[in-house]
């Protein structure tokens, strides 16, 4: 399994794909790629929603190499719960022959760093 924290911001906000950029300070990116293997389709779910297909990008800017998880469906992450400045914590995992992601509350108890 991996994890990460992520705060809201505008462009998963506003965005219809919901931009997550997995973070590569929390995770180690071969596991990514171990974990997505040859298909880049995940589904994605949240508290109080209904999993939905996304996919885990990987693209190369000046930066270098990222990941980034986006939602297939235009704008079909609804969750009020889900606001601007919000710290929530990632999970990807494998369950049922696919990649599961798991948007949910982040819970200083679980040991997560924003």
């Amino acid at each position: 399994m991996i994890r990460f924290a992520f705060r809201v911001n505008r462009s998963f906000l506003t965005y219809p794909g919901h931009p997550v950029t997995i973070p590569k300070s929390q995770t180690d990116y071969r596991e990514v790629a171990e974990l997505v293997g040859p298909s880049d389709e995940v589904w994605v779910s949240t508290e109080g929603s209904v999993p939905v297909r996304g996919i885990i990008y990987w693209g190369n800017a000046g930066f270098g190499d990222y990941y980034q998880l986006r939602v297939r469906s235009p704008m079909a992450l609804q969750a009020e719960w889900l606001q601007l400045g919000t710290l929530v914590e990632v999970l990807l995992y494998r369950a049922d022959g696919r990649v599961e992601v798991c948007i949910r509350p982040w819970n200083h108890a679980r040991g997560v760093a924003a």
